[in-house]
């Protein structure tokens, strides 16, 4: 998912420029596409900068969009908790059955990002470990809200910067700050290591200190996903499907 409106004016500026609300160079001062046809290198870089970021932030920071999940519950479901917050508003909530999908009829009500049950819901009678128990299979389908704040913005554009200059800098762009990939040169006696960039991913950083102090900030535990309380009455969801609205930030 996109952080930010790649055709908006400002924010192509920005990914130019390195900083929101400064105007690039002359030599940059209108990136606007020319022809159709043309590879957007822009909004490239801003996707590839918002596909690192989500999950290094522990998918905590995102536009707002529409997603779809299925949650398995054995034997009742009691709680639903989505990845995605803060919930808008449920859109539909349903039974996937063997060869149909059918709406949930049971009582359920929508408290601080969860779905909960007044009375828990029977499912389909099926066989777990030689056992007959209950298994319900729901699909929940949500609106979310964005959680790009201002320090988000200038973290997502900064390393979106760093992908431009690397693709379409010039001299008077500065240097890209995006880590080598060369290790263990050595050379008349002398020696150098430049660590491979998916070190820094494989340790929740990106290699950009300016982004990386950022990131520590909103995921300073590196988690991998939002915390949660998973039982069987109340399971992990499954993503289905997942969109965004228009990435803009206010």
């Amino acid at each position: 998912m996109i952080w930010l409106d790649a055709n908006s004016p400002a924010v192509r500026a920005a990914v130019v420029s390195g900083v929101w609300g400064r105007a690039p160079h002359s030599e940059h001062a209108h990136p606007v596409l020319e022809e159709p046809d043309d590879i957007d290198i822009i909004t490239a870089s801003l996707q590839v900068a918002s596909d690192i970021l989500t999950p290094l932030t522990a998918y905590r920071i995102h536009p707002a969009g529409i997603a779809v999940e299925d949650f398995t519950a054995t034997s009742r479901a009691h709680r639903l908790t989505p990845n995605y917050t803060p919930i808008r508003r449920v859109v539909s909530l349903e039974r996937v059955l063997e060869d149909s999908i059918e709406a949930v009829t049971e009582t359920w009500q929508l408290q601080n990002n969860h779905v909960k049950f007044d009375t828990r819901v029977l499912g389909p009678l099926g066989l777990i470990c030689g056992q007959a128990r209950q298994q319900e299979r729901l699909r929940l389908t949500y609106q979310f809200g964005s959680t790009i704040t201002g320090s988000a913005r200038r973290a997502v554009l900064w390393l979106a910067h760093q992908f431009w200059l690397e693709a379409d800098g010039c001299e008077d762009c500065g240097e890209c700050q995006l880590p080598g990939r060369t290790t263990a040169v050595q050379r008349e006696g002398l020696s150098y290591t430049l660590l491979d960039p998916q070190d820094y991913l494989r340790d929740g950083k990106t290699g950009v200190p300016t982004v990386d102090l950022w990131i520590s900030s909103v995921n300073p535990k590196r988690a991998l996903r939002p915390s949660a309380v998973h039982t069987p009455d109340a399971p992990p969801p499954e993503n289905v499907s997942i969109r965004s609205l228009r990435p803009v930030w206010s």
